[in-house]
């Protein structure tokens, strides 16, 4: 009990602290605004964007909107590559706050209509189930994250897993966020990807019981 208190306390500040960092960078839940905070830091901007990538849960902006904003701001490769360096270290955090404070201390204060995505990462598929959860392009990506850090899942597994997905999820919004920038048919075939992949779930059957399971 003692050592969940002291984590979901210091939790608790560091939540308030990435806020008054939003605040003072004028930072909204935009892919506009999250591209002139970046701007703003020069040569310092990828390390910037990977750092709010990082610590994106705490400051409330969705991993798609900072994807994309990605893929404006530095390109559809280097997007990729600096969005999964920010998913990684996302991840990590959550894995390890989840092994520190423990089961009962997190599914405390996750709604019921989430466990499922803890239940699922902490299964035998374990692994694939981060890779799938952290790479489709929708969803509920921290709570996979921190599922498996409630489980015995070895680090090494989680890591190959969280990366693989991460480049994934990455690759897709920063194409997308580039193909913003070139116009013509390319911004088109990306939100085409982007739809498909979103859909993957409903174009087998099992994956509409599993969906209609889900959101009853």
């Amino acid at each position: 009990m003692r050592r969940s208190l002291i984590g979901l306390a210091l939790l608790g500040a560091f939540v308030a602290g990435a806020w008054a960092v939003r605040h003072a960078l004028g930072l909204e839940w935009s892919v506009e605004s999250v591209r002139e905070v970046v701007a703003r830091f020069g040569l310092w901007g990828p390390l910037v964007f990977v750092l709010l990538m990082g610590f994106r849960t705490a400051i409330m902006i969705p991993s798609q909107i900072m994807l994309v904003a990605a893929g404006l701001c530095f390109g559809a490769a280097a997007g990729t590559l600096y969005g999964a360096l920010g998913m990684v270290l996302s991840g990590c955090a959550a894995f390890a706050v989840a092994r520190f404070v423990g089961r009962d201390a997190v599914l405390s204060n996750v709604p019921e209509s989430m466990r499922w995505a803890f239940s699922a990462a902490g299964s035998r598929a374990g692994a694939g189930i981060v890779f799938v959860g952290t790479g489709y392009p929708v969803g509920p990506v921290t709570a996979f994250h921190a599922g498996a850090g409630l489980t015995a899942m070895a680090v090494p597994s989680f890591l190959a897993a969280l990366a693989a997905g991460s480049a994934v999820r990455a690759g897709t919004y920063a194409w997308f966020g580039s193909a913003l920038v070139e116009g013509d048919w390319r911004i088109l075939a990306a939100a085409v990807v982007l739809l498909l992949a979103a859909g993957l779930p409903i174009y087998h059957p099992r994956g509409r019981a599993w969906l209609k399971a889900r959101l009853q």
